[in-house]
């Protein structure tokens, strides 16, 4: 029994650390921005189609930052700017830089960081 009470100790512990990764970080520089805000969105419950949405402000020179929860590997999300929008896949510690040309949106983005390989292959292939 002591030996039971370690281990779920000992997994509560890890469950804890592992909880600061639950987050994915989406920052970058869009050129030619036709909104001052972007968007992500994720079915955060799939029984009740719950979406969870999460903005950001896109400033002057077209940076912007966000950071947004998610609790699930390979999450499906949508990244929306004015009446552009990708869709994306992202697990917890995701932290990626898009590049985008809001003029020719879908040919232009290009990310890079900790999930790129996954981000770029879905932008080719969108």
């Amino acid at each position: 029994m002591k030996k039971y009470l370690i281990l779920l100790a000992l997994l509560a512990f890890i469950r804890a650390q592992a909880g600061e990764q639950n987050y994915a970080v989406l920052k970058g520089l869009i050129k030619n921005p036709i909104s001052d805000s972007i968007s992500v969105s994720y079915y955060a419950d799939w029984t009740t189609a719950g979406t969870q949405v999460f903005g950001a402000r896109v400033d002057k020179d077209g940076k912007f930052y966000l950071k947004f929860p998610v609790e699930d590997h390979f999450t499906q999300i949508n990244i929306v700017h004015g009446q552009q929008g990708t869709e994306l896949i992202v697990s917890p510690g995701y932290d990626l830089t898009v590049s985008i040309d809001a003029a020719n949106f879908d040919s232009s983005l290009h990310y890079e960081g900790k999930g790129a390989p996954v981000a770029n292959f879905m932008a080719k292939h969108m």
